[in-house]
């Protein structure tokens, strides 16, 4: 029972790990972008984070299986179904990363910014 539990397993651990480390590359690259250039940029990225926020992350997941389902021909959607999964578990999970080092990346700027000159 062991055995098989572990063989079940692997494919969950690839999906969740690669999930997360998509979401905290787009969520990082995003936040250092939206942090640093502010302005329109910064209420662009973030408007978009709040109206991800805003729908349950189940509901996503099946928005972006319906599309791969619509645009994938049916043999190879079943190649593709992992990496729809890590997409959508990608896609409902950045906004953390991204408002975190957006807020952590407007405090740098603003301490270097208030530096004096020496």
């Amino acid at each position: 029972m062991l055995s098989s539990m572990l063989y079940g397993l692997r494919v969950s651990l690839v999906v969740g790990f690669a999930g997360v480390v998509v979401a905290m590359i787009l969520g990082v690259g995003l936040g250092l972008l939206s942090g640093f250039m502010g302005g329109v940029v910064d209420a662009f990225i973030m408007r978009i984070a709040d109206m991800i926020l805003s729908f349950p992350a189940i509901l996503v997941a099946l928005l972006i299986n319906g599309i791969a389902l619509s645009f994938l021909p049916q043999e190879v959607m079943n190649e593709a179904a992992i990496y729809v999964l890590i997409l959508a578990i990608a896609l409902t999970s950045w906004v953390q990363y991204a408002r975190t080092v957006r807020s952590s990346t407007m405090v740098e700027k603003s301490r270097s910014t208030s530096r004096p000159p020496r």
